[in-house]
């Protein structure tokens, strides 16, 4: 079932509305009577100041049968409801103990000049939903007056986990590692977010521990004895740091303000002109500038002669994700815009701070893209790939779009340089790995279509009708399911599928009903029922979207319901203050899980 949203053609003093047309099921219908708008424009309502925008997220919740400190029995997230790990199976990757202090030189990154692409490389996955592949591992937040990346250690401080309920706007995944500790060392623990906190721990055998964070994220783990642990663990991460809506405006609460030393500074600056950044333009305009020159980067020859090899490499535009990501941020700190370079087993990436639409600002990843031929994905069984809730909102250009959309084979996840043999090891700072590139899949908001290199592209399937013209009955239902499935489907990136579950799933079906007007910045009521077998339909999430007809990756989550014991669901979802005028799609979905598939109102 979809329902049409159009704004009134008038524009309306403080306030904006959405109107919903009479509900034809699998139809689009495309207009709105103009009597209602005299009626519409005597409201009082219209003259009264709209509350803030905020910024919607999913709030995942742990499932407990029985009361406890535990571990909670499950997860309900937007992949459905996830059990706990089992200590069986495939063996969880392990982390190694970080040399104690003046034993070896503190890990730095710093640039070099092998920049062609390379084969196979490995990742070894940590958390359900899995992020692959861009689990934090090692976080490097400082700039050397010689160019190189470095972890400052500062803010560093024990953390315990937070016994709070759950928090609006945040999602859970499961984490299984094994810990090799050593006494009074800490040993490296993988996380999800900058701000990820941990919710729940299960440590066998059971031993104290004491858990470490710094301010860039870094997360630790140590011991007073020598001992081995099979860790599980539930953490958190806010939906807006994998992809969100960056606003207009100056930032104004950086959490600290990075500095090059002067010599460094003036070799950056001499390159803003050929990248389009200035330090008097918005946080906004400088990210879409440096995301834009550093994801047009390509595997190929080695750096353009320059004042130095980092200027060579910049400039060249020639490399994997490790010379992107560390070009980006020594760019980013030259302008004022705290960054952190993040690496892993088989991937580097960034994080900035961004400003949002309730004018804070927040963590938030940007992926770069990669240059290798494959990703083999390790301690991968069931496990399920994350779905960002929001569209990638940052330029694509064709070097980065292509990496995806060219042949549909694995380079859409590449990257290089993985240690074989070392599957089930914490990666050395010192061995650096060329990374995959990240970008979304086919069918992932902000993708490129299959055959096109422009994102959200439709030009490659001639037998879909334009959008707002489907011709049939069958059409309008086809290309209803289409939308919607081209923006909330789950990714399945080629060449880096995660291993399918061998359990047949129970087909289900859902239904939706909402209210006939909604404003922006007000609610919406949703009311509906997940058609399953009982008790399996109970205690389900479902999400909620607004899907754009014309441009599915401009559509976005505003919000989730959670079935009953009947798998009926009813919400109230504010309708974004920042949602744009015109015709929307609200689609709402069960993402499934082990035992049922999954399914959209858009089905029937």
């Amino acid at each position: 079932m979809v329902l049409s949203f159009r704004a009134l053609p008038a524009a309306l003093p403080n306030g904006r509305l959405f109107t919903v047309p009479p509900l034809l099921i699998g139809l689009l219908l495309a207009s709105v009577t103009a009597p209602s708008l005299p009626a519409f424009a005597r409201s009082p309502v219209l003259h009264e100041r709209l509350p803030r925008s905020l910024v919607v997220g999913r709030t995942d919740q742990m499932v407990r049968t029985r009361p406890g400190k535990g571990l909670p029995d499950a997860i309900s997230t937007a992949n459905g409801q996830i059990d706990r790990p089992t200590k069986t199976g495939e063996p969880a990757p392990t982390y190694l103990p970080a040399p104690p202090p003046g034993t070896t030189p503190p890990p730095r990154i710093k640039a070099d000049a092998k920049t062609g692409k390379q084969g196979r490389l490995n990742y070894r996955v940590v958390f359900d939903p899995s992020v692959a592949p861009f689990k934090r591992d090692l976080v490097f937040d400082e700039v050397t007056a010689a160019g190189e990346l470095k972890m400052s250690g500062l803010g560093l401080r024990p953390i315990r986990p937070r016994q709070d309920g759950s928090r609006p706007g945040f999602e859970l995944f499961w984490g299984h590692i094994t810990l090799q500790l050593a006494p009074n060392q800490k040993t490296p623990m993988p996380s999800v977010a900058v701000t990820s906190s941990l919710r729940s721990i299960a440590a066998t055998p059971p031993v104290a521990l004491t858990y470490w964070r710094d301010r860039a994220g870094n997360m630790w783990v140590s011991s007073k004895k020598k001992v081995t642990v099979d860790l599980r663990f539930v953490m958190d991460a806010p939906s807006r740091y994998f992809a969100s809506p960056i606003a207009d405006g100056a930032v104004n609460d950086d959490p600290w303000t990075p500095t090059l030393a002067k010599p460094l500074q003036a070799q950056m600056q001499a390159l803003w002109p050929a990248i389009g950044v200035l330090r008097s333009a918005t946080r906004k305009a400088n990210l879409h500038a440096l995301s834009r020159w550093f994801r047009g980067f390509v595997p190929g020859a080695g750096p353009q002669p320059g004042p130095s090899l980092l200027s060579g490499l910049v400039l060249g535009k020639t490399g994997v994700c490790r010379h992107r990501a560390l070009g980006f941020t020594i760019m980013a700190h030259s302008l004022g815009i705290p960054t952190h370079y993040v690496m892993n087993d088989a991937h580097a990436f960034v994080e900035v701070w961004a400003p949002g639409s309730t004018g804070k600002g927040g963590w938030l990843r940007i992926d770069l893209g990669g240059g290798a031929d494959e990703l083999q994905l390790h301690s991968a069984k069931n496990k399920r790939l994350h779905q960002p809730l929001f569209a990638d909102p940052l330029p694509k250009p064709p070097a980065y779009a292509n990496q995806v959309s060219a042949g549909g084979g694995a380079t859409s996840w590449a990257g290089a340089g993985a240690v074989k043999g070392k599957e089930d090891m914490h990666p050395s700072a010192r061995g650096l790995s060329n990374q995959p590139d990240g970008q979304p899949g086919p069918g992932q908001p902000g993708a490129a279509q299959p055959g096109t290199s422009q994102p959200g592209g439709s030009r490659t399937n001639p037998g879909q009708p334009k959008a707002g013209q489907p011709k049939t009955g069958r059409d309008k239902k086809a290309w209803l399911r289409s939308r919607a499935m081209s923006l909330v489907a789950q990714r399945r990136p080629p060449g880096a599928q995660l291993a399918p579950s061998s359990t047949r799933k129970t087909a289900t079906r859902l239904e939706l009903k909402a209210a006939s007007q909604a404003w922006v910045g007000e609610t919406l009521t949703i009311a509906g029922r997940l058609v399953g077998p009982l008790p399996a339909v109970a205690n389900q999430l479902i999400e909620v979207w607004l899907v754009r007809p014309r441009d599915p990756s401009k559509g976005r989550q505003i919000g989730t319901a959670m079935t009953q014991k009947s798998g009926r669901y009813q919400a109230k979802i504010a309708i974004p203050l920042d949602a744009r005028l015109g015709v929307w799609d609200l689609v709402v979905r069960f993402a499934g899980n082990a035992k049922l598939g999954p399914s959209f109102s858009v089905d029937r």
